[in-house]
């Protein structure tokens, strides 16, 4: 390994002291993730970042990212705002624009959200969202497209949170994947309990599974606020067969030749099987597995 020498074009200090900035800021970035603001700010200072980018070493924009991490995790979001820029446009100085190196544009478009400058967030949403579809990574995609959903996308729009989940699912990353659970449960609640209730579970699992105490706790106080709705009626043989059916991916049609029926007996079925489940439709099925195993004709 070549040594170190003042001599070279890095600014700063040798690289293993480098790597160690990096890996401060990587696990500060990790440990605002999990809400430990304590955590955060001790890398931050354990490790001298201020000191670093005081200095100007040239990894200073990814020192930035993590600093910003801690002040989002404690709920300062205009500092936060203000490194997200700063590192951006460094990065954007050294033609880094794409989000293989950070997802600076999403975390920086939730930080102008949550400090009320919609129209600077909404447009860092849809820069983050064109450059992750050109990029095609799944986490990067899904970061982009849940951001867009929480920015840009309003109440209707729960499509986005859904796509960003299976994103994260494919790129394995179940802590994100179950935040975006959660806030599509919230976002489900007052009109549709019952699917809120499953991406809630679900998300609570999530949160169990990689130890975030934090938000698996504030996932189980959402899932006590949810009215406590079971179906409302037995389903018929024929209603359980048609949902079945349904939920294995076979359209109105497909169901009504399997079950030698009219198609538009087969929706009738369906419909009041839907109201009886207490979910909203087709659409709710794949997260309906067990009610539907569960409830008898």
């Amino acid at each position: 390994m070549e040594p170190w020498t003042p001599t070279r074009s890095w600014v700063g200090p040798p690289p293993t002291r480098r790597c160690g900035y990096w890996r401060a800021a990587a696990a500060t970035e990790l440990a605002a993730q999990r809400e430990d603001p304590d955590l955060a700010a001790a890398l931050i200072t354990g490790s001298e970042l201020e000191a670093a980018l005081r200095a100007g070493v040239t990894c200073a924009p990814f020192l930035r990212i993590g600093r910003a991490a801690m002040h989002r995790c404690n709920g300062n979001f205009g500092a936060a705002l203000s490194d997200y820029l700063d590192a951006g446009r460094k990065f954007g100085a050294r033609g880094i624009r794409g989000p293989a190196v950070s997802c600076w544009r999403s975390n920086a478009a939730l930080c102008a959200h949550a400090t009320g400058r919609q129209r600077l967030a909404t447009v860092l949403a849809r820069q983050a969202y064109t450059a992750a579809s050109g990029w095609a990574e799944p986490y990067a995609l899904g970061r982009a497209t849940f951001v867009l959903g929480v920015v840009d996308g309003g109440s209707a729009r729960t499509d986005l949170f859904s796509d960003a989940a299976e994103l994260f699912e494919i790129a394995r990353a179940p802590a994100e994947q179950g935040a975006v659970l959660y806030e599509l449960g919230c976002r489900l609640a007052a009109d549709r309990p019952a699917a809120a209730r499953q991406r809630l579970e679900r998300a609570r699992g999530l949160f169990v599974a990689v130890g975030n105490g934090v938000r698996a706790a504030r996932a189980d106080d959402q899932l006590r606020r949810l009215p406590t709705r079971s179906p409302t009626g037995r389903l018929s043989v024929m209603e359980v067969k048609a949902v079945r059916l349904a939920a294995a991916g076979y359209t109105n049609r497909q169901i009504a030749n399997k079950l030698f029926l009219a198609v538009r007996t087969v929706e009738a079925h369906l419909s009041r099987a839907y109201a009886k489940l207490g979910i909203a439709g087709r659409e709710d099925l794949a997260w309906s597995a067990a009610p539907i195993r569960s409830v008898r004709p």
